[in-house]
């Protein structure tokens, strides 16, 4: 079907109206008097999500392929530190580099990543990650000596901060508002699942096999080269043709592209195209300021949670909590089950109720397993962490931190 959708070629419309011919109209209402909107039904006649489900999916491999590389460092710590995995062992100083450096090159190859996706597109942007991510894995393979290890996680942090940028972009353009918020929050659960697969695969092999099998699943990422750049994307390059065909691609072969194609039409107002030109004078409109600050607000908070620190020592701190293998791949469990929970819910609740909610649980089970690991070290009683509340705080976890991005 997804090849039928491919090789397939929508019949023939009148080329819309340009953005120039939007701008001299100006109406004076969201519906200009000159066009005639069919009903509702005739617009839905013929929809078919299949297309815009798939392209999230695939969208989204190479997230699963960077929460791989995250999760990486748990299992690995104990191989390398030993002297088992390579022929050098680095110091405990020198391991907290190899895993900051993925989150600084996630930090440097962000902001350039977004600049060059208006450019270049979303779906180009995705597939040129493969790029550093497949030489971050290459120099873990052929690692010789701690540096090489430093170049491969900073390489790899790199496509992490592109995709971060990127993947939510893209899915938001090519989705329809009422599944919107659950199909960007695929992106979390694509990452959650590499991590996890990383954590259970790093029980199995040696160090070697699973540089060399995570160098090989990046080959699914080449399926995006099947999905269709978003209609936005064309419609920006004046390429009207194309974008009618994506939505095709998205919506069904059948569907009446002619609302969507006038959403992006009346897009390009004054106050947007002025924006384009300079990209400061967004930051005078009071509205951009306050959802830049929120937005902010929720990624800097979700960081402070101590979500990523976890996911980099994992494996320390379930030794700690004294919780044996059935126990984490529960607490893994629960992860998932409270992401396919948010997945459901997301589109149909709401964000800001099922965020404030979550969030305040997030804060109560926070502080109460950091009371119990702070007494440990004080008290030095070696009673375990009770499980249920940092089950609990796994499962709350994986429902809040979706909705962050799909905010």
């Amino acid at each position: 079907m997804v090849f039928g959708w491919l090789c397939s070629q929508p019949e023939t419309e009148s080329q819309p109206p340009s953005r120039t011919d939007a701008l001299r109209t100006e109406p004076q209402s969201s519906q200009p008097p000159h066009v005639t909107i069919p009903a509702v039904s005739d617009f839905t006649k013929g929809e078919d999500n299949t297309g815009q489900c798939l392209a999230t999916v695939v969208s989204n491999i190479c997230t699963f392929c960077f929460g791989i590389a995250i999760g990486w460092s748990a299992p690995a710590k104990a191989l390398v530190l030993d002297h088992s995995a390579y022929s050098f062992s680095p110091s405990k100083q020198e391991w907290k580099w190899v895993c900051a450096l993925l989150t600084l090159g996630a930090a440097s190859w962000s902001i350039p990543m977004g600049l060059l996706m208006k450019s270049m597109g979303c779906k180009k942007v995705m597939i040129l990650q493969l790029v550093p991510i497949g030489l971050g894995w290459s120099m873990l393979i052929f690692a010789k000596n701690v540096s090489m290890l430093y170049v491969g996680r900073f390489m790899q942090g790199m496509c992490g901060g592109a995709l971060c940028v990127v993947v939510p972009v893209y899915t938001v353009e090519i989705s329809q508002v009422r599944h919107r918020g659950a199909l960007v929050s695929v992106f979390h659960g694509a990452f959650i699942l590499g991590v996890i697969y990383s954590s259970a695969i790093g029980r199995l092999l040696d160090l070697w096999i699973i540089n060399i099998v995570n160098l090989v699943l990046l080959l699914l990422c080449l399926l995006q080269f099947l999905i269709p750049e978003s209609p936005s994307y064309y419609w920006a390059r004046g390429n009207y043709s194309r974008a009618n065909e994506s939505l095709h691609w998205l919506r069904g072969k059948y569907y009446d592209t002619r609302k969507e194609m006038r959403q992006l039409m009346l897009e390009g107002t004054r106050s947007e195209l002025a924006l384009q030109q300079n990209i400061m004078l967004g930051f005078k409109r009071r509205k951009t300021r306050r959802s830049l600050c929120r937005a902010s607000s929720l990624t800097i908070m979700q960081t402070l949670s101590g979500s990523t620190v976890f996911v980099f020592y994992s494996t320390h701190i379930l030794v700690s909590m004294h919780l044996s293998y059935e126990s984490a791949a529960a607490l893994a469990v629960a992860e998932i089950f409270g992401f396919l929970v948010c997945f459901m819910l997301v589109d149909l609740a709401g964000r800001r109720p099922l965020l404030i909610i979550t969030s305040l649980v997030t804060f109560v089970c926070t502080l109460y397993t950091g009371l119990c690991f702070k007494l440990k070290l004080i008290t030095d009683h070696e009673n375990s962490v009770p499980c249920g509340i940092p089950g609990f705080h796994v499962l709350v976890r994986g429902h809040s931190t979706p909705l962050v991005w799909a905010r």
